[in-house]
């Protein structure tokens, strides 16, 4: 099979500032000696290719670069090429089957993600721009590291009923997950991988980790938080989790702390300076920094209904995502944005 690549070179792009109030939050600071975190931020439309109908930020390289996503081709809204936005340039692949979905990038440029064939069947893929498209089987892949290793879930036959999905990697280069261990008869998956091989994900109703040597454990609930609510680990950045949910938690691996995180909904991505970014309650982007909620400014003045954001970078000044609009008639649309703060 063969994936199709195309650059475009952003040219002006319409920025939109706003000054938005921070809103306190009862959280500690991060950690003694960081950076200042950021009081303004501007948000500004990424370039596209010409038709496209929609696109989005889904993710991004380590440290925040590049930012990853998918542009929509032509009317139909699973027709997706795989994009990836790097110094005011896109640069789009198309890669075969629908439902693309761009999982993850690593710092070489290597992308994971998945798709459906041709014949209705879920399969996953990397792509290399030296290497080419691959198709890697056994299961769903949900990230990937430096060294291409790749981790997700599959999903087990059972005895009886439909199968369950339990968590795996793929070891570089493999064709097929090996199973990571978790304890019973539990289901799970593995959602992100850090740069040391340490492997966060859910078993079962816990956020869940897996040490460098295999080993796993689950990761503590905050104070109030039942054993019967569900919990997932989502991203890992140094000795920082971060867990999405009902139930919003930023694990410091350093002291065991986990916190409750407030003010944010939906959080999405996590630095090593222990910032988030994800939505607020009434659906604009934020920042959450130091225990401050920072609201992102909207897009066109606020004619953008909804806002994600997606991705941190590294220093906590660069964010990626995205911007919904309604249509008048037309459907929603989407357009990939990104928020750049100081």
């Amino acid at each position: 099979m063969s994936a199709t690549r195309r650059k475009i070179t952003a040219g002006l792009l319409t920025a939109f500032v706003a000054l938005p109030v921070a809103l306190p939050v009862a959280l500690p600071v991060a950690s003694a000696g960081a950076a200042a975190p950021p009081t303004t931020c501007a948000i500004e439309r990424l370039p596209v290719p010409e038709g496209t109908n929609g696109s989005a930020v889904s993710g991004s390289g380590p440290g925040g670069t590049p930012l990853l996503g998918h542009v929509i081709r032509g009317l139909a809204p699973l027709d997706r090429d795989l994009a990836l936005w790097h110094d005011g340039e896109v640069s789009t692949v198309d890669i075969p089957g629908s439902f693309t979905e761009a999982a993850d990038v690593n710092a070489g440029g290597v992308v994971a993600g998945n798709r459906e064939n041709a014949d209705g069947d879920e399969e996953s893929w990397t792509y290399d721009a030296e290497i080419g498209f691959r198709i890697v089987g056994g299961g769903t892949v949900r990230a990937l590291d430096d060294a291409g290793r790749l981790v997700g879930s599959r999903q087990m036959p059972t005895d009886s009923g439909p199968p369950v999905p339990v968590p795996v990697t793929w070891p570089a280069g493999a064709d097929e997950p090996v199973d990571l261990p978790m304890p019973g008869k539990e289901t799970g998956a593995a959602l992100d991988i850090g740069e040391d091989g340490t492997i966060v994900g859910k078993v079962g109703l816990d956020a869940y980790l897996w040490r460098q040597d295999g080993t796993g454990a689950p990761l503590p609930r905050p104070d109030g938080v039942p054993a019967e609510t569900p919990m997932e680990a989502v991203k890992i950045a140094g000795q920082w989790v971060l867990g999405g949910g009902t139930h919003p938690v930023r694990w410091n691996l350093g002291t065991g702390a986990a916190e409750a995180l407030t003010g944010i909904e939906e959080p999405h991505d996590i630095n090593e300076l222990g910032w988030v970014s994800g939505q607020t309650p009434d659906q604009r982007g934020a920042l959450l920094a130091d225990g401050t909620v920072l609201p992102l400014p909207t897009a066109d003045g606020g004619t953008g209904y909804l806002h994600h954001a997606e991705t941190l970078s590294a220093d906590g000044r660069s964010i990626g995502g995205m911007a919904q609009f309604r249509g008048n008639p037309s459907p929603v649309t989407e357009e990939a944005v990104t928020w750049t703060c100081s």
